[in-house]
């Protein structure tokens, strides 16, 4: 009976956590010292980019993950993770390059 209880406040602090499905990636490029690369970069990723590509490709983000890596993962856990990744931010700098990656 107390187990059953643990059992049932695990899932309900799991759902806490999850903020909602994510449906686009808006990505930001900038290269320090090349402005021509940074300015055809930036006319590619004008616009969010819906998820829905992302899923499409990722059997190969998979197999490249699986081949390159000894961290397995499968299409499932790939898309659980995509689809709870709503509100995340990564920003990358470095001295020749930012990258600012926002999931919405």
């Amino acid at each position: 009976m107390k187990e059953e209880k643990l059992i049932k406040n695990d899932k309900s602090l799991d759902e806490q956590f999850v903020t909602g499905r994510a449906n686009f990636v808006k990505i930001n490029v900038n290269f320090v010292e090349d402005k021509l690369l940074t300015t055809i970069i930036r006319t590619f990723t004008l616009f969010p980019i819906p998820l829905v590509f992302i899923k499409m490709v990722a059997s190969v983000f998979i197999k490249q993950i699986n081949m390159h890596s000894e961290f397995k993962l499968s299409k499932n856990e790939l898309m659980q993770l995509i689809n709870s990744a709503k509100g995340l931010e990564v920003d990358v700098q470095t001295k020749d390059i930012t990258i600012k990656i926002k999931i919405l």
